[in-house]
């Protein structure tokens, strides 16, 4: 396969606008196995880097980890999406 990833980065400003449409694509890949009605809309990236950290990873971003402080002060790991065409 031709892509090839080699770092992850913090979200940049030209990232945010990709994030919600790559977890829509990977929530989709779900679509035989699950009910993915109950998913509901993604929200929009200006929300997720928001509420916290947003780890990309290929230029232009093809996936990401999105991570929150809990309440508690521990990380939590919130979302991670890697969009279709940069799955194997």
């Amino acid at each position: 396969m031709g892509l090839r990833v080699t770092s992850a980065r913090l979200a940049e400003p030209a990232d945010v606008p990709l994030l919600q449409g790559i977890e829509a694509a990977a929530d989709a890949r779900f679509a035989p196995y699950l009910d993915t009605s109950v998913f509901g809309s993604p929200p929009r990236g200006a929300e997720r880097v928001a509420a916290g950290v947003v780890i990309v990873v290929g230029n232009p971003a093809l996936g990401f980890a999105h991570l929150v402080e809990l309440d508690d002060g521990r990380a939590h790991l919130e979302q991670v999406a890697v969009h279709p065409k940069a799955q194997w």
